[in-house]
């Protein structure tokens, strides 16, 4: 669940505690702590501040929502495909090299030389 802190408050021993608003709730959360607000160490998580982009949660969501549906599951396997004959195409298209040819050397005869008898 997201909260938004509303309101700091010092408590008496110097620790802090939060007014927060719950995202689909009209009023401030009532918890039962002092003044309705929850201590620091009763936090779980802490947001930390990002570049917003506009629309891009409801974008998400729109795909989201129709990669349920079956054309988005048709989308994605259409996909999936077209990748895999990428990759099978792709190769020729690159002009792969022919694989190099064995390199043999040819030794130069040779005479077997028997000591004493030089012919």
């Amino acid at each position: 669940m997201v909260h938004r802190v509303r309101r700091v408050f010092v408590l008496p021993d110097d620790s802090l505690a939060f007014k927060t608003q719950g995202d689909a709730n009209p009023d401030c959360d009532t918890w039962q702590y002092p003044n309705g607000a929850i201590p620091a160490n009763q936090v779980v998580g802490v947001y930390q501040n990002t570049i917003p982009i506009p629309y891009l949660g409801a974008s998400i969501l729109y795909i989201r929502d129709f990669m349920a549906t079956p054309t988005g599951v048709l989308v994605v396997v259409a996909l999936i495909v077209a990748l895999f004959a990428l990759e099978i195409i792709e190769p020729s298209k690159k002009g792969a090299k022919p694989p190099a040819e064995p390199t043999t050397t040819k030794l130069p005869d040779e005479k077997s030389v028997v000591p004493g008898s030089e012919s």
